[in-house]
Formats: C-alpha cells, structure tokens, sequence
C-alpha cells in the first residue's frame, strides 16, 4: 500500500517538471524561468522523500485497527479429585512473571499475548505448561507427583536411635525382605551372603548344626571370634558354656583343639539365637567398627549383631498369616564326585604297596580291618583274599540307607493391633 503511493507522487512530480520545461520553452528568459521552478520543486521533492519513507502511514489514513499489546486470563486450578489447589505458582514462562492461586483455586494474569506460555507449579505436583489461550476462562487440572521425599534411614545400635546420616559408626542394616529364604532352618544361615564382611560358614552337614559367624575377623589371641548379639537392648548369651568343638574333643578323646577345629563333624548346640523365629525380626543391625565397644565393652571387639523384634501397636488389629512348603530330595552318588567300593579297595592297596602309615589305628572294617586282621594272624590269605573280594563287590546305596525325600511345610501366625 506505501509502495504504491510513493509511485504515484514520483509521476506526479515528474509531469509537473516536464509541464513547465514545454511551457517555457518558446523564450530564453521564460526557459530561465521555467527550469528554476524545475530545481525548486525536484529539491522539494527530495526533502519530502525521505519523510514519507520513514512515516510511510502519514501519506495515507490507515483504515485497519491496532492490534492489542497484551492479555488478560482468567482460570482455575484443581487437583483429580475436583478440589481447588491453594497458592499455586502461575508464571510465564519466559519472562518469569507470575501470580498465585487463592482460596478458591482461582487467578487473574495478563502476559504479552495469546501465545505465551503459562507454567503452573505446586509441591506434590507435576509442572503443567499450556498457552494462555488454552486456560482463559478454563480449568486447569494437576496431577500427584509420583516422586517421593527421601527415606530417612534410621540406625538403632540397641540403646540409642539416630539417624543414620549422623552416624559415624559403620553400620549395616537389613530388613526382613533382605535376608528371608523360605525353608531355611535357622537365622544364622539366612544371613549367609547379605552383609558384606560377614562370614558364615557351615562347620558340618548336620542340619541342626550352628555356623560360625565372623564379623571383624577370625584371628584372636585367647577366646572366641564370634560376634555379639544383642536382641531388643539385651545381651543374649550362649545357653551353654561349651562350644562344639570341646564336645567334638571330648569325643575324640584328643585334647588338641586345631585338627578338630579342621575337620568338626558334631554339632550338638545351637548358638545364641538358634531358637528365634525370623518371622519374629523387624530388623538387623550389623555394628561392624570398633566403635561399639564404648557401649558394650571389650566383647563387642568382635563386633555386634543388633536384632529388634516386632512390637504390637495401637490400632485397629490386623492379622498376619504366612505358609511356605518346600520339597527336599535325597541325596545321590551322582550329585557326588566319589569312588565305589573297588576303586575304595584299590586306593587302600596302592597307599600299603608304596609305604604309607595310617597316624591313627584304623577302624576294624573295611580293607584296612581285613588287612591288620591278616597281619596279626587272626586270618590266613586265603581268608584275606575272600574278604576283600567281598569288599570290592559291597557297592551299598548309603544315600538311600541314611535320607529320604522330605517335605517341608512352615506355618507363621501373627496378630498385631487392638
């Protein structure tokens, strides 16, 4: 529209030159006349070009309407459930200019234009971003975050209850969703493999029998290595005072501890906490530094094993039922990397053909009975040789003898509340 005006006034201006050039021109002095009005208005001209060019809408009255410079909306914010949120952050999003929600969910703001970007912020809620002309007038709907605040971990040493960020103990605890193993006999063999330093190490096949825990090392001068355990404030010592091993000695008839200790086949006591029920543990503390000892004393050295036990709480009562069955089969001489009867018999010949001594007399059975016998003269060779071909032919199934296949079943009730 400027464009073609500016056309028209150059044509105009250029017509009326050449006018006055034909008009004078029949005299001299007219033609001086006539080309000084020339110059004075092509100079006119050239003064009015650059106004019209910066102001183009001066030529001409424009007959459009402004546009607006901002606007004004109006809206609602509400949760899922159709209740209005109080205190809301309403912003713009790029200028950061912003208001808040009152009581009734409500606010009135006024951004640059339809377009602009409006983000909503409320703690517990996802940020919601929409143009303002999508929430004028409009309900804006937040939905719960599905971020949660941090767990607050809290450390109980059997005494105390601290939070564990202003612990400087090393600590370890477990819950019962950690350690649980269903059809596992007893706690001690629960823990194997969960807490990192704790060794447990199973001291024989029998399935009664206690495993030796070691939480802060095995070497000690005089005494035994186990840890402390310490359930609901209070000291939980051996119910008797002999372990396994002086049993195993007695046995034996060997006062020597350390071959014992090697090769331990009994074990007719359970620890300390043979007899708690898992079930029973809300949780597990491991005071694995030397830091316990201020609590309780020298024998903590070897660390301290914290247990605190389910407690009943107010409320309304609430009963807890929980079964497990299991199924354990007999072992096999194929699950076994072992000899049979003759490759037995054989190894007992070649250890007598190359010299080898037994430390220990040797039981009255088998190829070394048979053999003592022989050179005792209890029997002749003949006599030898019968019994240890019979030897070589006993293939006995002691799995079969000694295990069956069993099952399994445990049953927990508890009832908590009222």
């Amino acid at each position: 529209m400027e464009t073609n005006q500016l056309s028209v006034m150059l044509l105009t201006i250029f017509s009326e030159i050449r006018r006055m050039l034909r008009k004078h021109s029949s005299s001299r002095g007219r033609l001086y006349d006539g080309r000084r009005s020339a110059i004075v208005l092509l100079m006119c001209f050239l003064v009015a070009v650059p106004v019209v060019a910066q102001n183009p809408r001066a030529a001409t009255k424009s007959t459009s309407t402004p546009s607006p410079l901002t606007y004004d909306v109006d809206g609602e914010v509400y949760d899922t459930d159709g209740y209005p949120l109080i205190g809301v952050s309403v912003y713009v999003k790029d200028s950061g200019e912003g208001t808040q929600t009152d009581k009734d969910g409500r606010f009135s703001i006024t951004v640059p234009s339809s377009r602009s970007i409006l983000r909503f912020t409320y703690i517990g809620f996802d940020a919601v971003e929409k143009e303002a002309a999508e929430v004028n007038s409009k309900k804006v709907f937040m939905l719960p975050s599905s971020t949660t605040l941090r767990e607050v971990t809290v450390v109980s040493d059997g005494y105390n209850t601290i939070d564990k960020r202003l612990s400087a103990s090393s600590t370890f605890t477990l819950n019962p969703d950690d350690y649980q193993i269903q059809n596992v006999p007893n706690l001690s063999n629960m823990l194997q493999g969960t807490v990192p330093g704790l060794s447990v190490v199973a001291p024989s096949g029998s399935p009664n029998s206690a495993p030796k825990m070691r939480l802060r090392g095995s070497s000690t001068i005089h005494g035994d290595a186990a840890p402390v355990w310490v359930i609901d404030g209070v000291i939980w010592e051996e119910a008797v005072n002999v372990s396994n091993d002086e049993i195993n000695a007695v046995l034996r008839g060997n006062a020597s501890l350390d071959q014992v200790n090697e090769n331990a086949s009994l074990s007719l006591l359970g620890n300390a906490i043979t007899g708690l029920n898992p079930h029973d543990i809300e949780s597990i503390t491991f005071l694995k530094d030397a830091s316990a000892t201020a609590i309780y004393g020298t024998r903590a050295a070897n660390g301290v094993i914290v247990v605190k036990t389910k407690k009943g709480r107010e409320g309304k009562a609430q009963v807890n039922f929980s079964s497990s069955l299991g199924f354990t089969s007999r072992p096999t001489y194929e699950q076994y990397n072992m000899m049979n009867s003759q490759e037995r018999i054989q190894l007992s010949k070649d250890m007598v053909q190359n010299g080898y001594i037994f430390d220990i007399q040797p039981y009255s059975t088998g190829y070394e009975g048979a053999l003592f016998d022989l050179y005792s003269k209890k029997i002749n060779d003949a006599e030898f040789a019968t019994r240890v071909t019979e030897l070589e032919t006993r293939n006995t199934n002691w799995f079969k003898q000694l295990f069956q296949n069993a099952i399994n079943q445990d049953y927990n009730v508890n009832v908590s509340g009222g």
